[in-house]
């Protein structure tokens, strides 16, 4: 017994022929209409996070807190834990350097 091969239809070769449904351009809209949509999230998120949410958290456990709320006379600065790990050589040397530096600018 033999099988007869089912016929498949062949995919349309020309653009014109449009895509399934009847919708000319649909994909391209679709994609824009995206791009849209993303742009729009992006455009209100980004400052909500980065002034708003992100406020507080700029340098919080920095090492510059060596340099604002330390000081080289006091014990209890010296020997106080940064984050819970013992800093007194940490927070000698950003002294020291301060101390005979400074700190004016970024710049090397």
């Amino acid at each position: 017994m033999t099988r007869k091969k089912a016929e498949v239809p062949e995919a349309p070769d020309t653009p014109e022929d449009g895509p399934p449904g009847g919708v000319e351009g649909w994909p391209d809209a679709g994609r824009r209409a995206a791009l849209v949509v993303f742009a729009g999230v992006v455009a209100i998120a980004f400052p909500l996070v980065l002034f708003h949410l992100g406020a507080y958290h700029w340098f919080h456990r920095d090492d510059f807190t060596f340099l604002t709320q330390r000081h080289l006379s006091s014990l209890d600065d010296l020997f106080r834990p940064h984050d819970s790990h013992w800093s007194t050589v940490p927070v000698v040397v950003f002294g020291v350097l301060w101390k005979l530096v400074g700190f004016r600018s970024y710049k090397p």
